[in-house]
């Protein structure tokens, strides 16, 4: 499924009273990349993401890890299954 990019902006747009703003992640990398892409075009606030051990490899973990601190993401919880 698909991310609806006006949906994230909207939703972003109402945490701009927060300090940082929380997202859930784990979809597929592609949506994942759009999701935070997304964000980053409304908002520079800190992020921290929950990827929901969505992320099944090392190699794709460090990856996205890499990719999401490039766009000022701030913690990474549960990247990967233990």
């Amino acid at each position: 499924r698909s991310i609806d990019r006006e949906e994230v902006r909207k939703k972003t747009l109402e945490t701009l009273d927060y300090n940082l703003i929380k997202v859930k992640l784990g979809n597929t990398e592609e949506n994942d990349k759009i999701m935070i892409s997304t964000i980053r075009e409304v908002t520079n606030l800190p992020i921290v993401v929950d990827a929901n051990q969505g992320w099944k490899e090392k190699g794709q973990a460090l990856s996205m890890i890499e990719w999401l601190a490039a766009r000022g993401v701030e913690m990474v919880e549960q990247p990967m299954p233990k």
